[in-house]
Formats: C-alpha cells, structure tokens, sequence
C-alpha cells in the first residue's frame, strides 16, 4: 500500500505505540488523524508534525464516544484509507477475588475498548473504506493473545477474539473482492505506560511502529514482531513450553 498523500486514523496515538506509529506515517507522508482520552497529549503529539496529525478526543469506552466518531470521519475525512486498531488496556485482574465490583468495571472497559471497539470501527468505517482504491485495516494484538497469563485474563481473551475477528474479516473482503487489506500485528513485549514495571527485553515503540509501517507497505497480512515470532513457533511446536513460559508472566 502505498503510504505517501494517504489519511489513516491510528486509535490510542497520544503514547506509546499509537504514539510512534502516527509520527511514522506523518514522516512517510501520510495525514493521521489520532484519538485518545487526553486533549493535551493528543496536542502534544500534533506539535510535533503541524499539518500531518489531526487529534481527535475520543473515549473508546463509551459507545457513544465511538459512534460519533465515526461520524465525524464519515463527515470530515470521506477519503480515509487506512485504519490502526491500536488503542488497548490491559488490568491485572483476579476474576475470582474479594471486590467482583471493581473487577467486573475494569473488565467491561478491557472488552469495549480492546474488541468492541476496534469491531465498531471496522463495521462503521467499512463503507468509507470500501470506497478507496485500496485501503487497510490494522488490528494490533499481543502475543498474550495465543499463551494468555494468569494475571490478565480480560485482556489476553480480547486479545484472542481480536485475532479471529481479523481473520474472518479479512475473509469477507477477500471473497467479496473488496480493495480492503486486513492486516494482523502481533507485538512482543513493548516499552510502554502500560508495561512500566513488567518484564525485560522490551522493544521501543519506534521499533515496533517501523516494522508495521513496513507490513503495511509490503501489503502483508500476518506481521509476528520481536519474539512474538519465536513465541508463536514454540506454541505451535511445544505448546506446553509456551504456557510455561507466559502463565505467571
């Protein structure tokens, strides 16, 4: 897909992989419109390339939120050609713990805006990018999502569904012949706000955000980062050792 004159919209781009993945596309010349909750970061990350990112404050938590803006890029942004299902939250959870209140909030939160989400925006936007000569769909996932741990059950099954509805959606545009490319990026361990504190070995953003840049330029449907290729050679082959490796990560 060719990236240069094109406008994507990058869910969850005020840090972290969001974050880096809008300042690559900008470089490369594409417009980004990004979204999160916070108007000041989103701004902070516009500053940095003025007229190449557009921030857009929307709550991927609430439905409404993600109804109106699909919208207001109905409205605004008819020409938009790729869309990055990045924004996720991931809570350490124990579903069978003393405060199932405070657990059952989080977790809602973890299904609307790591599945239902990303689901609304691919149904919401198809017609838009229906309309391209070629557009894509970028669904990001962990590798969590094929060797859960024990401490984010919520997270890690959203993960997994994330990954087939990828799949089954990319299915539909190929048997409807549809200029639609479905993409699956599968990350390893990144160093983000959400993995501060956790594990070692982390990839940068910026990394991560130049591998997935190159999927999308080489029209790749499957993109396994950092070890969450070997991880997926392991699952495949000593499925046990996977499970070890990541249950009580």
């Amino acid at each position: 897909m060719q990236l240069e004159g094109i406008k994507a919209l990058v869910t969850g781009g005020s840090s972290g992989v969001g974050r880096a993945l809008a300042l690559r596309l900008a470089e490369l010349g594409a417009t980004v419109i990004i979204t999160g909750r916070d108007r000041a970061r989103l701004d902070a990350v516009a500053d940095v390339r003025p007229g190449k990112i557009i921030p857009v404050v929307a709550d991927l938590a609430d439905p409404a939120a993600v109804d109106t803006l699909i919208a207001t890029l109905h409205r605004d942004h008819p020409d938009l050609a790729l869309l990055v299902n990045n924004a996720g939250v991931q809570y350490l959870l124990d579903i069978a713990g003393d405060d199932p209140q405070k657990t059952l909030a989080l977790a809602r939160e973890e299904v609307a805006v790591n599945l239902a989400a990303p689901a609304a925006l691919t149904i919401g936007l198809a017609p838009i990018l229906k309309r391209q000569r070629q557009s894509t769909i970028v669904n990001i996932s962990s590798g969590l999502a094929i060797s859960p741990k024990a401490s984010a059950p919520i997270y890690c099954a959203t993960k997994a569904a994330l990954g087939s509805l990828t799949r089954t959606t990319r299915y539909r545009m190929q048997d409807g012949k549809l200029p639609v490319r479905v993409m699956h990026v599968v990350l390893p361990l990144v160093d983000t706000p959400m993995t501060t504190g956790r594990g070692s070995g982390k990839m940068t953003p910026e990394a991560v955000a130049n591998v997935i840049t190159d999927g999308i330029a080489k029209d790749r449907d499957e993109v396994w980062i950092g070890k969450a290729r070997l991880l997926r050679i392991i699952a495949a082959a000593v499925p046990g050792v996977a499970v070890r490796l990541l249950r009580n990560s």
